[in-house]
């Protein structure tokens, strides 16, 4: 993602890129990022009527940043305030230890994806805002939550019964199942990547390995191989098809669903302190999978629970359960679903 040259708008197939290089744009920005730039910036807006207020005449907008709340491979996500608004930003950065030095841009565009969709269970993304070094990039995000799945994991001091988990699993798979109809792929499914409310509705987040996968020719969008890409997901969570650098699909985001829904119960690390080599090379050739302990199998209670998390992670991407499937099933477990 290049910066654009000064024309005044340009219609993509996902969203719209409005330019503004006069009346002070790029001077606001620079007073409220506290960053340098030299040329204009983009701001990219969803195309179906879903509009951000605090942009108005393709200005950049003011925004206070706040508090880290996490960081990734691509970026630190801020707490923030734009326009009375409070809401997330994740700032791109460029790391030097990176093999591929596009996978930052890569990432910015798979955010900018999402953009026309809005759904209950995936964090909406307001605005991309792309600069002319990836430092100035911008992704802006609703505020979601404070948590993330993983941290309600490792407390000790919350509790998972199996109510709550399968209300959990079914908040994800909604999610996915929506980005799926959508022909989407967000190949980087895992508990650091799920937003959770103070009432434990949950919420997928960062899609920057978000691919179009199954609907070809009718977007714009062509997806790399995850050979060539360095966006391919955590890789203790990554489907073994992807592990061997095949095409990929929506069935990826199940596999790791599966180990998702083992960590929930569980509590642990996957694969505890194996090192990545011996992780991908069980995975791809041995089918190593995260390993139920007896105690948990041998409870006739967990019987179910067991069996879907095994049908999810399956070696035969045909035999895994597509994602309305999943829905379906959490919505008649036989448990009062609660929060």
């Amino acid at each position: 993602m290049k910066p654009l040259g000064d024309i005044a708008e340009i219609s993509l197939a996902m969203c719209e890129i409005y330019l503004d290089s006069k009346d002070g744009a790029m001077e606001q920005f620079e007073q409220t990022t506290k960053r340098r730039s030299s040329s204009v910036t983009t701001l990219a807006f969803p195309s179906k009527g879903k509009k951000f207020q605090g942009f108005q005449d393709s200005r950049c907008p003011a925004i206070d940043f706040g508090r880290v709340l996490g960081s990734g491979g691509f970026g630190q996500v801020y707490e923030a305030r734009c326009n009375g608004r409070k809401v997330a930003v994740k700032q791109l950065t460029l790391k030097s230890k990176l093999r591929n030095a596009n996978a930052p841009e890569e990432s910015l565009r798979a955010e900018s994806l999402l953009l026309e969709y809005s759904h209950r269970n995936l964090v909406e993304i307001l605005a991309v805002l792309n600069g002319d070094s990836i430092e100035q990039c911008l992704v802006i995000m609703e505020f979601a939550g404070e948590r993330n799945l993983q941290t309600i994991i490792d407390d000790e001091c919350t509790s998972l019964p199996e109510e709550r988990r399968i209300r959990i699993a079914l908040d994800i798979a909604s999610g996915l199942e929506f980005m799926h109809e959508q022909g989407l792929a967000h190949l980087d499914i895992k508990p650091a990547n799920v937003i959770v409310n103070s009432e434990f509705d949950c919420k997928i987040c960062d899609f920057g390995c978000c691919q179009y996968v199954e609907l070809g020719d009718t977007k714009d969008f062509q997806p790399p191989s995850p050979t060539n890409s360095s966006l391919a997901g955590t890789y203790t969570y990554r489907a073994p098809e992807l592990l061997k650098g095949e095409f990929p699909t929506t069935k990826a985001d199940i596999f790791s669903l599966g180990v998702c829904l083992w960590q929930l119960c569980v509590r642990e690390q996957p694969y505890g302190m194996e090192s990545h080599f011996v992780i991908i090379f069980g995975v791809v050739q041995k089918n190593l999978r995260p390993q139920f302990p007896a105690e948990i199998v041998q409870d006739s209670q967990n019987t179910m629970y067991v069996k879907l998390t095994s049908s999810l992670w399956h070696a035969d991407v045909s035999q895994r359960p597509a994602a309305r499937q999943i829905v379906k099933t959490l919505k008649n477990w036989p448990v009062t679903l609660t929060r």
